[in-house]
């Protein structure tokens, strides 16, 4: 019986932000909230097919615009799952930080990841059409930092930001925040796929890997390296799906993040029945990594994620099909990553 291994709970469909990349574009993610008693409902329907190391998202919208989200942390925690809370930090609070650090020390409490787009505010709040966006942000991820807590930081690279992400790279390094900067958007969950007008080109992929060769490829890392993986081709493609559950705000459930095909709601069918016996789902649990010829052949799958959500979206949520335009940012990123060995072996040879 397969086990449900990531829960993700979009506890606020509503956002505060209208950032002009996102992906959540669907009719069916922009109202409702899910309640105390809702979630705790969720993990009494889910018992006895979760996995006792399920890892529980916190999300939106903006989850913070849920009044509940506390307790609904709370009960994460306490039904023993592990707890990440993803926000844009623009209405937290001194006293939310301070509840936040009461669980720093706890294993179960993995981290606070938050999306900031820019140093720079006028681009950041150009991104997310809120103004004082950065300003808030910013503060409260060095607020959650002095106070112990485990904070991540989120930099989708896009046309608008692009010159400005080393900065934000550099300033993060140094302060010993974590940090990535996601260099691939994907298309919008309605498939109509208006926001990859915003997705960097080879041209300026290629400026920002100049850019990252600065100071002996300080910020190279951002390239990734080859990860030689096991029997990857035996591997579910689908894997996030197969072995997971989005809830939004008004009860939908849906596949995961991103892929918004309706499964049924909370308030009239049973989450168990779905995760075991839904056939979208079980055929996400038939589809490996080696039923793809391009994957079999590819020589440069040691630097692929395999994001479902991103093939999904460009094939208008049909299984079993690749975005080339994803594939094709992968082989580049193998090549800016060779670029950046080899160079890397050079100045050590010197």
């Amino acid at each position: 019986m397969p086990k449900l291994k990531n829960l993700d709970l979009e506890i606020s469909n509503p956002c505060n932000e209208h950032c002009i990349h996102c992906y959540r574009t669907c009719e069916h993610t922009k109202r409702g909230f899910l309640s105390i008693e809702e979630v705790k409902k969720i993990f009494d329907a889910i018992r006895f097919i979760r996995d006792e190391k399920i890892n529980v998202l916190l999300t939106g919208g903006e989850a913070l615009l849920n009044r509940d989200w506390r307790k609904i942390l709370i009960c994460s925690i306490e039904e023993n799952a592990r707890v990440s809370l993803f926000t844009n930090g623009t209405l937290m609070n001194d006293d939310d930080v301070r509840f936040l650090a009461k669980f720093k020390d706890n294993p179960l409490f993995k981290e606070v990841q938050i999306s900031l787009y820019s140093l720079q505010p006028e681009i950041h709040d150009a991104i997310t059409g809120l103004k004082g966006s950065c300003e808030k942000s910013l503060k409260t991820i060095n607020a959650l930092k002095s106070a112990g807590i485990r904070v991540f930081v989120s930099s989708p690279v896009m046309k608008t930001n692009k010159a400005t992400i080393p900065a934000l790279m550099r300033y993060m390094d140094n302060a010993g925040i974590g940090n990535c900067a996601n260099l691939f958007i994907f298309e919008n969950s309605d498939y109509k796929s208006r926001n990859i007008a915003h997705r960097l080109s080879v041209e300026d992929l290629e400026a920002f890997y100049a850019e990252t060769s600065k100071n002996n490829f300080e910020l190279g890392y951002v390239w990734g390296f080859n990860r030689h993986r096991e029997h990857i081709l035996e591997s579910l493609f689908y894997e996030y799906a197969a072995m997971g559950l989005l809830i939004s705000g008004d009860g939908n459930i849906f596949p995961m993040i991103g892929w918004y095909e309706k499964l049924g709601n909370i308030s009239k069918d049973s989450i168990e029945n779905i995760f075991l016996n839904n056939l979208l789902l079980k055929k996400c649990r038939q589809i490996k990594v080696g039923d793809f010829l391009e994957c079999r052949e590819c020589g440069d799958i040691g630097y692929c994620s395999f994001c479902p959500t991103s093939h999904l979206t460009a094939n208008k949520g049909q299984l079993g099909k690749l975005n080339r335009d994803y594939c094709n940012y992968v082989h580049l990123i193998r090549q800016m990553a060779e670029r950046r060995d080899a160079a890397k072996a050079e100045m050590n040879k010197g």
